[in-house]
């Protein structure tokens, strides 16, 4: 696959096909080298796993219904400053990645917010420990 044209991609539509590659080419991303996969998880959002030349990315689609909500958009901005906080702080996470200086993106009515991807699993609350 070159020029960032994932054309398989299991378990997702043709509509999120064409976003998936918009955002890969406007954000630079670059060339895709595998299928796109949707994963699992995902409970208000839809989020896929994108590997390309330059790295392996997840990308968590916002919901449109949920964003057409103001409520939607100051929760987040309070996730987004949390986040800082927490980067700030040095404490270890997973935050979203910046283009032109802010971490949601948005293509064609669509938010979004691209990762680093991290291979793992979800632990069961009794495997957790301190």
């Amino acid at each position: 696959m070159n020029n960032l044209q994932a054309t398989y991609i299991r378990g997702v539509e043709n509509m999120e096909i064409q976003i998936i590659n918009d955002i890969a080419n406007k954000l630079g991303l670059g060339n895709v080298i595998s299928s796109v996969n949707k994963l699992t998880g995902g409970f208000a959002h839809e989020v896929f796993s994108l590997e390309t030349d330059k790295g392996k990315y997840a990308i968590k689609l916002l919901n449109p219904e949920t964003m057409s909500h103001q409520y939607a958009m100051d929760i987040l901005t309070t996730a987004e400053q949390l986040e800082t906080k927490l980067q700030e702080n040095r404490i270890p996470i997973v935050p979203s990645l910046e283009f032109s200086g802010t971490k949601m993106q948005r293509i064609d009515n669509r938010h979004f917010y691209v990762y680093d991807f991290i291979d793992g699993k979800a632990l069961a609350t009794q495997d957790i420990q301190k």
